[in-house]
C-alpha cells in the first residue's frame, strides 16, 4: 500500500506494510510497518524488495 494521508497510514500500518511518500504533514508518523520513500524511484526499489 502507499499512502500519504496520516489517518490513513496509522489505520493500515497496523495491519500491512505502508510505503509512505514523505511529506511534511506526515513526517511525524513512525512504526515498524512505515517504510518512507523520497521519491517515486525509491518506491519502485522499496516495492522490489518487498516482493
Amino acid at each position: 500500500m502507499i499512502e500519504d494521508k496520516p489517518e490513513n497510514i496509522e489505520d493500515i500500518s497496523k495491519e500491512i506494510p505502508v510505503i509512505v511518500y514523505d511529506c511534511s504533514y506526515n513526517e511525524e508518523i513512525h512504526n515498524k510497518n512505515v517504510i518512507r520513500c523520497y521519491s517515486w524511484y525509491d518506491i519502485y526499489e522499496k516495492i522490489k524488495k518487498l516482493q
